[in-house]
């Protein structure tokens, strides 16, 4: 996971944004399928669709699409619980928080966003330009994605950490350091008006309850 964040900000470094934007796609879905470890709500079995499969009798292909079948389940399940109508999470909220999956679907799934730009940039005669289109909403797309998802891997970090290894007063306060980073763009986000990052906040704040203190628990 941390490779490929490090991925998504080369590609928006190099003035690419909306691939980079796509890709987190598949960041945002490793951090739900964390946080559901980290709850304790799932095993990797289930999570990975190896429980209901290793039962399952069949040939290869039918195990197979038991498996695919099984995360699926396991995916929206997940998304509900985060964001959706299990979540407790307020109407607004949510609806908010769905709004802002959709965009990751147009652009992950057919590249909607991408093209939108290219038909933009033919209308303003800029085809000839070899290379990135440059368009702040891009970039601030981007940005405000990766913002939501580094704050949410940062409070996932203490859960990886086994109960006997103590990480230190040192480690805590650049984990506390960050937290305030991260709150502070948060802030800055909203004070532009925007209406993504309080929806965000609450999500966060609500959903993603550990500090540096947690450590790995074994789901049951």
């Amino acid at each position: 996971m941390f490779r490929t964040v490090r991925a998504t900000e080369v590609l928006s470094v190099k003035g690419y944004p909306l691939q980079g934007y796509a890709l987190q796609r598949s960041i945002k879905d490793q951090v739900f399928t964390l946080w559901a470890i980290a709850n304790n709500m799932m095993g990797f079995g289930e999570l990975f669709g190896w429980q209901e499969a290793s039962t399952f009798g069949g040939t290869r292909d039918e195990r197979l699409k038991k498996m695919a079948a099984s995360r699926m389940k396991a995916e929206h399940e997940i998304r509900s619980l985060i964001i959706g109508k299990k979540s407790g999470l307020s109407e607004e909220t949510q609806a908010e928080l769905l709004g802002w999956e959709h965009m990751f679907n147009v652009e992950t799934h057919r590249g909607l966003f991408t093209l939108f730009t290219a038909l933009d940039d033919a209308l303003k005669g800029k085809l000839d330009v070899v290379g990135p289109s440059l368009e702040e909403k891009n970039d601030a797309m981007f940005v405000n994605r990766s913002n939501e998802l580094n704050w949410m891997i940062l409070r996932l970090i203490p859960c990886i950490r086994r109960k006997e290894l103590v990480w230190g007063d040192e480690w805590t306060k650049k984990w506390d350091l960050l937290e305030e980073s991260f709150r502070m763009m948060n802030e800055g986000f909203a004070d532009f008006g925007k209406k993504i990052p309080l929806p965000q906040l609450e999500m966060i704040e609500m959903k993603f309850k550990f500090g540096p203190d947690r450590y790995y628990i074994e789901p049951k």
